[in-house]
């Protein structure tokens, strides 16, 4: 196996990394406070702001609650007797008080000055307090940073407040962000797979040529990259293996991957553009410079910038489009040169994912010592704020509540689930075309129409359940079971699980 196979088959463990509270800790929500200037006589504007709130100890309702007395505790120390002595309390119980969080007290401290004089207590903290045990049961259990309680600071300047609550539930059926991310995948799958057949192949080639290109019976292309089993469990264990070592040492490796992403997405946008260059004929009128034409070095040199541009930009508001872009690329160019030699292997891989997919997302959080599952910690990047750049986003369309607690939310999908069943799509191309049905192309077809219907589904899931979802635990059997049908119904099995042979020769 040259060196290059040897690249493009850590790239297919690259692919497969992913793109979450702990147990035992208290969990936190997202909720919305709207605050009322009462002596404002603009009655009807208000300041919203998040807040964070523990579900254990507080309910929040999913329509605004009745008004609460804001009452502003915050140069308060209340535990220090003088300092709470000097407290005037002379609200009803319709009141909660802001108060700033201190190391020096107790959480039940605040939770019983709070149930003795009134109803709640907006507390500001710089730190999450997940670590406590006890009641703290109370009517309003708001925590909120110290960017938050200035903002409250400053609209109360204006005269008194009272604020309503309201749960931040997203409350949006349809998100149609994953119309576009579900064309970009079925484009990098059809596009991948169905050129793939082809690559490298001279325009002048013949239909046998192809064939024999695919059976071997002519050295195949040099940048393509066969699997057999033994290579195929290998990839399976270092997938997991690698992923393991993210898991333990993200925020040493994070780097290292985005290097191979910039790297590997340069080659692959080179590679792509070139046959679009070399469809056109623009070789036969270009200048040379040392053998090399000048737009293959202007189109190298650009190939080179972008990946570059993206790093500098990809936490930026416009670093998803140079991310998808290069995404897709990616996308199709591996679909196109690592090849699937039978359905024997693309059963094993895919049956091996699908279960690796389900293992690391379901599973590993029983063994976790917080609960997080190890699919979860490395997408998310485990704390440090950088994410592994290995899936299409697109920023979501939808406005609603919950869009002023988060900012800008994005719906994504990880490469692996578009190059993995591309592989079996662009097999399904290879076996029509050995098989001289190009103009029906039934498992090509059959197969891009699985995983369409595939990743819906996963779509559909996701919506209703509100959870993450692996992917290919919906898009392996809907790709898989209908070649596996036409294959029954073709008598072709057989045919499909070994090496093909083409039923009948090709005229040249």
């Amino acid at each position: 196996m040259g060196q290059s196979n040897v690249v493009k088959l850590l790239l297919c463990i690259f692919v497969m990394l992913p793109s979450g509270q702990g147990a035992g800790k208290l969990e936190y929500n997202l909720g919305i406070m709207k605050f009322f200037n009462v002596s404002s006589p603009n009655t009807n504007a208000s300041l919203d702001l998040c807040f964070n709130y523990p579900p254990k100890y507080f309910t929040v309702p999913t329509v605004e609650s009745k008004p609460y007395v804001v009452k502003d505790l915050t140069e308060i120390d209340i535990c220090n007797d003088t300092s709470r002595a000097a407290v005037s309390l002379s609200e009803s119980k319709d009141t909660v008080f802001l108060m700033r969080y201190s190391s020096d007290c107790q959480l039940s401290d605040y939770a019983d000055f709070v149930r003795n004089n009134g109803s709640g207590l907006i507390l500001i903290s710089t730190e999450f307090l997940t670590n406590i045990t006890g009641n703290y049961s109370m009517d309003v259990f708001a925590l909120i940073g110290n960017t938050t309680g200035n903002k409250i600071l400053d609209y109360e300047a204006q005269g008194d407040l009272q604020v309503q609550f309201i749960t931040a539930k997203d409350d949006t059926l349809f998100n149609p962000t994953v119309l576009i991310l579900w064309g970009l995948a079925v484009v990098c799958v059809v596009i991948g797979s169905y050129t793939g057949p082809y690559r490298e192949i001279p325009s002048t080639a013949s239909e046998q040529q192809i064939l024999d290109n695919n059976t071997g019976t002519t050295s195949a292309s040099k940048s393509q990259v066969s699997m057999n089993v033994m290579v195929t469990l290998v990839l399976v264990v270092f997938i997991t293996a690698t992923l393991l070592l993210l898991y333990f040492f993200y925020k040493y490796l994070v780097y290292f991957f985005m290097a191979v992403f910039c790297f590997a997405t340069a080659r692959a946008t080179y590679d792509l553009w070139l046959q679009v260059l070399k469809y056109f004929k623009v070789d036969s009128f270009m200048p040379r410079i040392r053998g090399y034409g000048l737009h293959q070095i202007l189109l190298m040199l650009v190939c080179i910038a972008v990946p570059i541009t993206w790093f500098f930009l990809r936490n930026t508001a416009a670093g998803w489009v140079l991310q998808d872009y290069l995404g897709v690329c990616f996308c199709i160019h591996l679909i196109q040169t690592l090849r699937m030699p039978n359905l024997k292997i693309c059963t094993i891989l895919l049956t091996l994912l699908f279960v690796y997919d389900i293992f690391f997302v379901f599973i590993t959080p029983f063994f976790t010592s917080d609960g997080e599952s190890v699919m979860v910690q490395v997408a998310t990047g485990g704390g440090s704020g950088e994410t592994l750049p290995l899936l299409l986003k697109v920023p979501s369309l939808d406005f609603n509540i919950l869009s002023s607690c988060v900012g800008q939310r994005y719906s994504m999908l990880g490469f692996g689930d578009i190059i993995v069943p591309g592989f079996l799509v662009c097999f399904a191309h290879s076996f029509d075309i050995l098989n001289g049905d190009t103009r029906r192309r039934p498992y090509f077809i059959t197969a891009s129409i699985g995983y369409g219907v595939g990743l819906a589904i996963a779509f559909v899931v996701l919506t209703i359940s509100q959870t993450g979802q692996p992917a290919l635990f919906y898009i392996v059997p809907s790709t898989l079971i209908p070649i596996y049908a036409v294959g029954l119904c073709k008598k072709q099995v057989k045919q499909l699980w070994s090496n093909p042979e083409p039923s009948a020769e090709l005229p040249a």
